[in-house]
């Protein structure tokens, strides 16, 4: 029989659920409260579509998960990530949610009121928006509500790692996130290097392991945005899958994989592979973040 005061402090001490969702995966870890971090991965496992609330339930059913507060991170794959230039008479943040709005169907030629778009709101220089299908978080909802667990948060997988990084971006560099053979590009400004001026994602082809193939991509992503290339890229996920050490590319000093080593040496997670599926990079980030 499960122990109600247990949980109430679990619950009180920090213990959290991360839930990564990708387009093809799904993966479920716990996090311990307290100072000494610990994390358990629960389940990592394939995903099917139509199937999302129906492994939701059985993952989050175990005596393990039972009513603690839940974190998801979800696959850029999900949505649309989109930049934004605010209007120069914009003063209400209605201003810039209308800006976001004509934006995101300018772009995809959506329907707007199917989709949630949340974003950094800037009205002095432009901004980062992101947009999810309501059935998506509605159905996210519902399971929690369902378990009674606090939905603590629904993130973007690049809104994250960025929110986790951005402070260690060097000037005259770009931000990177690498994930299931997907790179994400974050151009940032030349004077401040945690602004985000735009945001290009491209498919890693089977040569992209190629040093000319990245130089490309970065001079190309320069000229369609009008600035200068980057000295370097700063990249975070599983690059070493494709430029490993001696790429072009420097990384960042730690990867999602460290961060969750350091942050926690007594992980119950055993033996971490060098590249994580995509759904487990999801949870591990959210853990760091």
């Amino acid at each position: 029989m499960l122990n109600p005061l247990r949980n109430v402090v679990s619950r009180l001490c920090g213990a959290r659920l991360h839930l990564g969702i990708t387009t093809k995966g799904i993966a479920l870890a716990r996090t311990s409260g307290g100072w000494n971090k610990k994390i358990s991965l629960l389940a990592d496992q394939a995903l099917s579509s139509d199937q999302l609330k129906n492994q939701c339930d059985a993952l989050l059913t175990l005596p393990s998960c039972t009513t603690l507060p839940l974190l998801v991170t979800l696959s850029d794959e999900w949505g649309h990530l989109f930049m934004v230039t605010p209007p120069h008479n914009a003063e209400h943040y209605s201003d810039l949610v209308a800006a976001a709005t004509m934006r995101f169907q300018a772009l995809y030629g959506k329907v707007s009121a199917d989709w949630q778009i949340n974003a950094d709101w800037q009205v002095d220089r432009p901004f980062l928006a992101c947009a999810y299908p309501r059935s998506l978080l509605n159905t996210l909802q519902q399971i929690a509500q369902e378990r009674r667990m606090p939905l603590l948060s629904v993130r973007p997988y690049f809104v994250t790692v960025w929110n986790q990084w951005s402070s260690k971006l060097k000037p005259n560099n770009w931000f990177g996130v690498v994930q299931d053979a997907t790179l994400t590009l974050g151009i940032t400004s030349e004077l401040h290097p945690q602004h985000l001026i735009g945001i290009r994602t491209i498919a890693i082809p089977t040569h992209g392991q190629n040093r000319d193939w990245i130089a490309e991509q970065l001079t190309r992503t320069a000229l369609q945005h009008n600035v200068t290339a980057p000295k370097q890229i700063q990249v975070v996920g599983n690059q070493h899958h494709y430029w490993g050490d001696k790429a072009a590319t420097p990384v960042v000093d730690q990867l999602v994989l460290n961060l969750v080593e350091q942050q926690n040496q007594s992980s119950t997670v055993a033996s971490l592979p060098q590249i994580l599926s995509p759904a487990r990079q999801l949870i591990y980030c959210g853990v760091g973040a």
